[in-house]
């Protein structure tokens, strides 16, 4: 599930943040904050939440902080101009439940960028799998799956991939994953 910077589950305090946007940000949205003790905060429901921004020569540090824990500093620093959207920070498996992600502008740098400037763009939660006990449950089963080219041969463009899971309500879930490449 993505939740885009404009989402309700997103509430942005302090002074500095101001919004932008362009057509390399999910959704064509972004905050962004020059004000040191700024914050954004993100309510989900999962067991991960990813940290989606741009990331370029310009961007400084934020504390990220779930469920009131311990603080993680996040570095939005790239040389360069990354395009949106990429993955500055990740929370790692979580408890499946109601989380509170906390992240705050420190107003530090990495040495080599220019400012200390925080970007929010997008948020993306995953759910666990919930296993069954003898087909009692009826829950979602998410299936995650990598697919790679070798790069040899004719074939070296894209690989597309689909997947599939069911819950049988025998105890017994099935899952298949199937791969075409394009271009063969």
């Amino acid at each position: 599930t993505f939740i885009d910077d404009q989402d309700a589950a997103v509430t942005h305090t302090g002074a500095g943040w101001g919004e932008g946007g362009n057509g390399a940000n999910y959704g064509n949205s972004y905050w962004l904050t020059h004000g040191t003790g700024d914050y954004a905060t993100v309510t989900f429901s999962g067991t991960q939440i990813d940290v989606y921004s741009t990331m370029q020569g310009n961007l400084g540090q934020a504390s990220m902080v779930i469920d009131g824990g311990g603080s993680v500093t996040a570095d939005e620093y790239m040389a360069g101009y990354s395009n949106g959207q990429q993955l500055v920070w990740s929370s790692g498996t979580l408890a499946a439940g109601s989380h509170t992600l906390v992240m705050t502008t420190l107003g530090t740098k990495n040495g080599a960028s220019g400012d200390t400037y925080i970007e929010t763009d997008m948020f993306r939660v995953t759910n666990a799998v919930t296993a069954g006990v003898n087909g009692v449950d009826s829950a979602t089963v998410a299936v995650a799956y990598a697919v790679t080219d070798t790069g040899s041969g004719a074939d070296s463009a894209a690989i597309a991939a689909t997947g599939a899971a069911a819950d049988t309500g025998t105890g017994v879930d099935s899952a298949a994953v199937a791969s075409k490449d394009p271009v063969s």
